[in-house]
């Protein structure tokens, strides 16, 4: 089983070994190394195109050689929050989910879309509040979520609610952000396990 993860810093793994990040973590759980559930399947290939900074338009632009061409099973897609930061409105991010996931569809590939993870504005570095405001960051983040299951509903994609189910298992923390806006190593290990729990259901 082939899986394409395309996003931005928060797929790549932002400031983290290779190791340490979740698309390998996922990638171990899946393969039933490293302490895997017995229950797991073999044979799965991770490919993390994640890149730090990618905006939800970059991400469509470089969709074909990232994804389309690399003939996976199944794409993962999440991006839009350095839209959210450079201030754009939520209907951009739509319009690029939407074009990325029916190009996906349209070469046969299972299609997976997420939610991202709040901010907590006051562990952001100044740097970053300077140029933009991450109470509005969190405010877009919650609101597209309202338009995320519809959408999937109706085209048949997977949604997976991160946001939500990130909420749960860390109440937002700052244990598990480097600095408010990216997850460390333990917020990486909750990433695994919250995507292993989704993909585990998928053989081989």
């Amino acid at each position: 089983m082939k899986l394409v993860c395309i996003g931005d810093s928060l797929t790549f793994g932002y400031g983290l070994h290779k190791a340490d990040k979740w698309v390998t973590l996922l990638e171990e759980k899946l393969n039933n190394r490293n302490g895997g559930h017995p229950a797991d399947m073999q044979g799965w290939e991770i490919i993390n195109a994640g890149i730090n900074g990618d905006t939800s338009g970059g991400a469509l632009s470089r969709l074909k050689g990232a994804v389309i061409d690399q003939k996976p099973d199944m794409v993962l897609i999440m991006t839009g929050g350095n839209d959210y930061i450079a201030g754009c409105d939520i209907s951009a991010v739509k319009a690029n989910i939407t074009a990325m996931t029916m190009q996906c569809a349209a070469a046969g590939i299972k299609v997976f879309v997420s939610s991202e993870i709040p901010a907590i504005p006051e562990q952001v570095a100044p740097e970053w509040k300077a140029v933009a405001d991450f109470e509005e960051y969190n405010r877009k983040q919650k609101e597209i979520r309202e338009w995320y299951p519809k959408y999937c509903r109706g085209f048949g994609y997977t949604y997976i609610d991160l946001f939500d189910k990130w909420c749960e298992a860390t109440a937002v923390s700052s244990d598990y952000y480097q600095d408010g806006i990216h997850p460390n190593q333990g917020g990486n290990r909750v990433f695994a396990e919250i995507y292993y729990n989704e993909f585990r259901k998928f053989n081989s």
